[in-house]
């Protein structure tokens, strides 16, 4: 048996797959954006002299690392709203979600990044007059920043496929797109669209790591001098 490829619904419906992709697109800047600010406050909360704040702030890091993506989403969409009163449309509670799920693993870079900080780089700096303030902003944040790039650059990017999770408590997506189009299309060909979604998903993320890549290169960010060649 033989299957006939047909690509003229993909035509057809792309638009409304490029309206679910702009949606994904807005939750992974969200939630990179909000997790990238909560983990900086887990690794300043880790820094505490309290043993208290520092492991309450590990236990619930190494948890919501724990609970598989998909689960805390259908917890948070399904059983909040049962426990509270309080009900969220999917698209923030996505935003919510994501933002801690990137937050507790990002810390741990954040945190490796840095402990990589070399003890010299921290001793040439308060020898030479700065303050305790001076030295985070000019030394620590920014090469925790530069050792951390790679590893963050990763996390955005498997952020950015991960949101499709968010398909199951109806946030339209891309994957939630073709799917409604396939469910209320009659006639509509489900491999066309979905290997749509996949070369859609494959060529942006492709980009995105060319971008990343690039900016990891760059003189702002490489731990060693960029040198130009002519």
């Amino acid at each position: 048996m033989t299957y006939s490829w047909d690509f003229s619904q993909v035509i057809q419906y792309f638009p409304a797959i490029l309206r679910g992709f702009a949606i994904a697109a807005l939750v992974t800047k969200l939630s990179g954006i909000f997790g990238i600010v909560l983990a900086v406050g887990i690794v300043v909360l880790l820094q505490s002299p309290n043993t208290l704040i520092r492991g309450a702030t590990h236990a619930i890091a190494t948890f919501v690392r724990a609970v598989p993506l998909l689960i805390s989403l259908v917890f948070v969409f399904y059983f909040l709203p049962v426990a509270t009163g309080l009900r969220f449309s999917p698209f923030w509670v996505a935003v919510f979600v994501l933002s801690m799920n990137f937050a507790a693993f990002a810390s741990d870079i954040l945190r490796g990044g840095l402990r990589a900080i070399p003890a010299h780089h921290v001793d040439i700096s308060l020898a030479i007059g700065h303050s305790r303030a001076s030295l985070l902003r000019h030394v620590l944040i920014p090469e925790t920043f530069r050792r951390s790039f790679a590893a963050v650059s990763n996390l955005i990017i498997n952020q950015l496929k991960a949101v499709s999770v968010a398909s199951v408590i109806g946030l339209p997506e891309t994957l939630r797109t073709a799917d409604l189009l396939i469910a209320s299309q009659s006639g509509a060909n489900p491999l066309e669209l979905y290997l749509s979604v996949a070369l859609l998903y494959a060529i942006v993320v492709l980009f995105l790591s060319i971008v990343l890549r690039r900016c990891e290169q760059s003189q702002w960010i490489a731990l060693e001098p960029v040198t130009k060649h002519d």
